[in-house]
């Protein structure tokens, strides 16, 4: 069992005076998110007691594995969304994408890996380089060859899953993300800002 943190970072996207006021609900969705990854960080050094042997051998082993996958996976430009081979270069799943970089960002600052949680800004860096004058974050970007897409429909949490994952490092691996990606964070907000109806905000 993890409690709620009692010291949780505000997420401010900026950070500026100006920024609007979060609604009851988004202040609840963030203490959630944050106490979830807290939970996952300490997961390595929870006590033996809480969990049967069979369960603290499967999680042990699900962790082994999800590590050595993430350490394949890994490249100079971040994480891949699948290992390398002639099925993923087929679907460009051989590529940095947004969701799955971010998703997997997370993780690799949660893991316990000093080497993972080093690298883990990578893939977050190499999107906020391909990042459209719009604002809006890639759907992925290749591998080597710097190809950038952004036109599915569906990926419009790129840049969500993005900003979540800029706002975790900036808590716990990488101090300093949100002020180094300001003006980029600041286009992504403006961006999703466009998405909505007008009369939903």
């Amino acid at each position: 069992y993890c409690a709620p943190p009692t010291c949780s970072p505000a997420f401010r996207w900026p950070p500026s005076s100006h920024d609007r006021p979060r609604s009851e609900r988004a202040e609840r969705t963030r203490l959630a998110l944050h106490a979830r990854l807290t939970c996952a960080r300490s997961t390595v050094s929870m006590p033996a007691m809480q969990l049967a042997d069979a369960d603290r051998r499967l999680l042990e082993a699900c962790r082994t594995h999800a590590i050595d996958l993430l350490r394949r996976n890994d490249t100079a430009s971040g994480m891949l969304a699948a290992t390398p081979g002639p099925a993923a270069h087929a679907r460009h799943y051989d590529s940095v994408f947004a969701r799955d970089a971010a998703i997997c960002a997370l993780g690799m600052a949660a893991s316990g890996v000093r080497a993972l949680e080093r690298r883990a800004v990578r893939g977050l860096l190499t999107l906020a380089a391909r990042q459209a004058d719009n604002g809006q974050l890639p759907n992925y970007v290749s591998n080597g060859a710097g190809e950038t897409d952004f036109w599915y429909l569906g990926c419009i949490d790129a840049s969500l899953w993005w900003l979540l994952a800029v706002d975790y490092l900036d808590a716990t691996s990488h101090p300093g993300l949100r002020t180094r990606l300001a003006p980029r964070i600041s286009r992504a907000l403006h961006w999703l800002q466009a998405q909505e109806h007008p009369h939903l905000r």
